[in-house]
């Protein structure tokens, strides 16, 4: 971390409005998977919802409507496992035997070859789930249940060397007629700060870092938008559901685990300047004791 820090200080601001291809590898591939499926606070994603007859607005449209069509893009597999404590020798902190329902997690597929199969519920049923499969979850400091998922495990059709990617990347920036591509490998969970980013130009392969990047409106339907994905797989040991507490910090999600490449490329990703208040004065007044 000290490290990334001196670097940063030394980085250049990224003062640009980019959309264009964008490479997400490591902890950035699994945060936009958790992020763009998993989010308790969105109405759309893997997670089933009632309608609220009391205020729901014409044009609301919720996932589960969306059931037997494609909700990403062709390849796109994503697995609910159950009854796993690890993968290639590493624990799996989202493995749960029971939920708060007593019902035991289900293996479930919710989207195969880019369409959408399932949902996770709870026993609160929906218009179309309505027979729980165990994803009824407490966080360790609330009272407040949660549909989330435990072990999520997904694979893209066709995954390529992390080499092959990159390269991909700059060939897509090329047609569109860019001068440079972005890789993403580290960010904030709630994706408002690019923490770790590179600006790779596209005729000499060069990767300059910079900071002060920001991904603007990130959702589900962004899952259309992917193009290639990595032949390697990793495992993110995070949280879900902490984005809806009073307090949102990882301690007050549920312990998740999502099985994923360890690169994904998307097509066309908007990434503009991340503007934060100017702080250039610290906001301190004189003692007063001083004489």
């Amino acid at each position: 971390m000290i490290g990334l820090l001196a670097e940063l200080i030394k980085a250049p601001v990224f003062d640009d409005v980019y959309f264009g291809p964008v490479l997400f590898s490591g902890q950035a591939a699994g945060e936009i998977i958790r992020r763009t499926m998993f989010s308790p606070g969105f109405k759309e994603g893997l997670i089933a919802r009632r309608i609220n007859t009391a205020t729901s607005a014409q044009g609301n449209i919720l996932t589960e409507e969306r059931m037997g069509t494609r909700v990403s893009s062709i390849g796109l597999h994503v697995k609910s496992l159950a009854g796993i404590h690890e993968f290639n020798k590493t624990p799996l902190t989202g493995f749960y035997p029971i939920d708060v329902d007593g019902s035991e997690p289900q293996e479930i597929t919710l989207i195969e070859d880019g369409v959408l199969k399932n949902l996770l519920c709870g026993r609160i049923p929906t218009l179309k789930m309505k027979k729980s499969n165990g994803h009824c979850r407490l966080t360790a400091f609330s009272n407040f249940p949660l549909i989330v998922p435990g072990i999520v495990n997904v694979d893209f059709s066709g995954g390529v060397s992390n080499s092959d990617l990159r390269k991909k990347l700059l060939e897509m920036a090329r047609e569109e007629g860019l001068n440079y591509a972005l890789i993403v490998e580290e960010c904030s969970p709630d994706f408002r700060e690019m923490i770790k980013v590179y600006k790779v130009d596209v005729n000499t392969g060069k990767e300059t870092l910079v900071r002060a990047a920001g991904i603007k409106g990130l959702k589900f339907s962004d899952l259309k938008k992917i193009t290639a994905a990595s032949n390697q797989k990793m495992v993110v040991n995070t949280t879900v559901g902490e984005e809806i507490q009073p307090k949102s910090d990882f301690l007050n999600g549920c312990p998740a685990t999502f099985i994923t490449p360890d690169a994904l490329l998307f097509k066309e990703i908007e990434v503009t300047k991340n503007n934060r208040p100017n702080m250039a004065k610290l906001p301190v007044v004189k003692n007063p004791m001083e004489l």
